[in-house]
């Protein structure tokens, strides 16, 4: 975690609209997720927060179409993108 300048948390969901639930739409999901993540970095591993960033995506970014079960199931998901330099504040 020292050695690595900053990390960029992802977050990502299907493409199927979300009905109910506490989340307008996938985007908030999505982020919900990525901030979740950087959260857990911060808090249990020590991560300096300011070379954390939470970016939320919602459906538009999906490894594999969005036509079966299984191919949604990878599309919700939260990458990490290691940074070569810190965030801009």
């Amino acid at each position: 975690k020292d050695s690595v300048p900053a990390v960029a948390v992802e977050g990502h969901t299907d493409g199927v609209p979300l009905r109910g639930g506490i989340y307008r739409d996938n985007w908030g999901l999505s982020a919900a997720r990525a901030a979740a993540v950087a959260s857990y970095l911060q808090d249990r591993a020590g991560f300096d927060p300011l070379k954390l960033q939470a970016v939320g995506y919602g459906p538009n970014r999906p490894l594999v179409p969005n036509d079966t079960p299984e191919h949604m199931a990878l599309n919700r998901r939260v990458d990490l993108v290691f940074l070569s330099q810190y965030p801009k504040q």
